[in-house]
């Protein structure tokens, strides 16, 4: 309901911050996290210091993700 809401959940904070790494100032960040809504954007940066964007690539990649997730699931 959280992500609905765009809201960051305490889970989903205490995920991107345990799994992606930590960086001083978004300036020095390194990786750019790419998100499906881009509303939610701004709430991470608050949340975490974390950069998400939204764009045509990111579209285009999760497009694709989705069009071949099983060829990509059934080679594992």
């Amino acid at each position: 309901m959280a992500i609905k809401d765009n809201k960051v959940s305490l889970t989903l904070k205490n995920f991107l911050t345990t799994h992606l790494p930590s960086t001083k100032s978004s300036k020095k960040q390194k990786f750019l996290l790419g998100i499906a809504d881009p509303k939610m954007g701004q709430d991470i940066f608050n949340e975490t210091g974390i950069t998400a964007s939204y764009n045509e690539s990111i579209a285009e990649l999760q497009r694709g993700l989705r069009t071949h997730f099983v060829k990509i699931m059934k080679s594992k």
